[in-house]
């Protein structure tokens, strides 16, 4: 009777084995646009490749970041949880790569006008229990510049003082009708 348990063991772990080393892929909507609110998950993934995909909006021209972070965990010498070549590809709506990273973590800091984006981020899990990962995606809107409030405001002060030099004029008379008052 043990050795048909050891086998059921065996055959158990192959079949868990196999399962989790299939790839994986996931797509996450992210809701609220990213400069409004930052987003940052977590993710265990397989042993494997794996590919997800984090889709995100931004309502104004705004500086984006995003980072992911490969998160390691150790038992004595045993590699629990580890994600190699973990990589970070963020897209526009048409499908146009941005911004690529990787080595474990990726980070992005650049200007994006208002639209629809993807974040995909892929690796291999190579730990026992597959690999964990953090992201976090957010963007903060660029400010209109102050020169632009200095130049409007200096614009208007220059009509307020066109204006008043036009009040102020003494009126021209023609002399032809000074001589006949008189």
């Amino acid at each position: 009777m043990t050795k048909i348990n050891q086998i059921v063991t065996l055959l158990t772990f192959l079949a868990a084995t196999a399962l989790s080393s299939a790839a994986s892929a996931n797509t996450i909507n992210i809701a609220t646009p990213v400069d409004q609110a930052l987003y940052v998950s977590s993710a265990i993934t397989p042993i494997g490749n794996f590919s997800n995909t984090y889709n995100f909006t931004i309502s104004s021209l705004s500086v984006a970041y995003a980072s992911v972070t490969n998160h390691q965990l150790f038992y004595g010498l045993f590699t629990v949880l580890n994600i190699d070549n973990l990589n970070m590809s963020i897209y526009n709506a048409s499908n146009t790569l941005l911004s690529s990273s990787g080595s474990g973590v990726s980070t992005l800091n650049e200007n994006l006008s208002a639209g629809s984006y993807s974040a995909v981020v892929t690796g291999t899990g190579t730990g026992s229990a597959g690999g964990y990962y953090a992201i976090s995606i957010g963007a903060t809107p660029v400010p209109v510049p102050a020169a632009i409030w200095l130049l409007g405001s200096s614009l208007v002060g220059l009509v307020a003082v066109a204006r008043r030099r036009k009040q102020d004029q003494p009126m021209n008379i023609a002399p032809s009708s000074l001589a006949l008052a008189s």
